[in-house]
């Protein structure tokens, strides 16, 4: 029979959840309000680990994205108003 967290990660997988709730998740695996438990945490990596080895990305790698999209723009941005 599967864990609670083997069929917690089916179905985020299934859903194509690229992000989710982290308290939701923690409460759903047996940790309500404590999604920085080592379990959780464990739990959402192997969530992301299997997103990104299907070829996707998740919630927090769009965020470093768009934080280097933007760093790069500002610099571009100074560098001609340096001219």
């Amino acid at each position: 029979m599967a864990s609670v967290r083997e069929n917690r990660i089916k179905t985020a997988m299934r859903e194509g959840r690229k992000a989710f709730g982290y308290t939701d998740f923690a409460q759903s695996l047996g940790y309500p309000g404590n999604f920085m438990n080592p379990a959780v945490q464990d739990a959402m990596n192997d969530i992301y680990d299997r997103i990104r080895k299907a070829g996707e990305r998740v919630a927090g790698d769009f965020m470093v994205t768009d934080w280097v999209h933007a760093m790069l723009l500002n610099a571009g941005k100074e560098l001609l108003a340096r001219k």
